[in-house]
This record gives structure tokens, sequence and C-alpha cells, in this order.
């Protein structure tokens, strides 16, 4: 699931929130990166990515497929193997190899920030 890491533009979205996976996310049949989808007023379990090829070439480039935040929170892999499992603050307080991501991730923000 996390292939690779984006460096390209991540800005928040029209609620002011930032993707804590934008950047990391691709789709392992085509390549292109996961997108974000929830909105106002929608129970946040229900909030998935779903495939940017997809999304704007179509079923020409690839299946139409998603995953559900709630399953992306609860797993994090290393070399193939689930390693921890848990939502995002379950997984912070262990202080494993998400924890681990999580802070580069936030170092990366404070640099460009900068």
């Amino acid at each position: 699931m996390v292939q690779k890491h984006f460096e390209g533009r991540k800005r928040p979205d029209i609620q002011g929130e930032m993707d804590k996976y934008a950047g990391y996310l691709f789709c392992g049949e085509c390549g292109s990166r996961l997108y974000l989808h929830r909105a106002f007023g929608i129970d946040p379990e229900k909030n998935f990515f779903q495939c940017g090829g997809y999304q704007t070439k179509g079923k020409s480039h690839c299946t139409a497929h998603y995953i559900s935040e709630s399953v992306v929170d609860a797993i994090v892999l290393a070399n193939g193997e689930i390693v921890e499992q848990g939502n995002h603050d379950q997984l912070l307080a262990v202080g494993g190899r998400y924890f681990e991501l999580h802070q580069l991730m936030l170092d990366e923000e404070k640099l460009r920030q900068a």
C-alpha cells in the first residue's frame, strides 16, 4: 500500500484539514495516487481513498476500487508484512513504525514551511 512517497504539492482540503496520508498512498494496479473522499455531515468512518487514475482517466486506465480510511488507519506494513494495527491514536501511542513515519511527515512539513 505505502509503496513510495510523492513529493508533490499537498494542501488542506475544503474543510481546512490536511490528509495525514497525502503523498503516501498509491494504487497497486496503475501506480496513481489515492485521493481521500469525504464530505461535510458524513460519518468519518465512511471516508475512503479512491484511485486517481480511475477518477481522472476512467475505466480504460484502471479499475474502480477504493479503500476505507479506517482500514488504512488500522494497518502498518513493513516489507509486505503487517507489523502494527490500530487507529491513528493507538498507533502513535505504541511508538513503533507508524509513529516514526508520522514524525518524518511532520518534520518534512516543518522544513517546507521554514
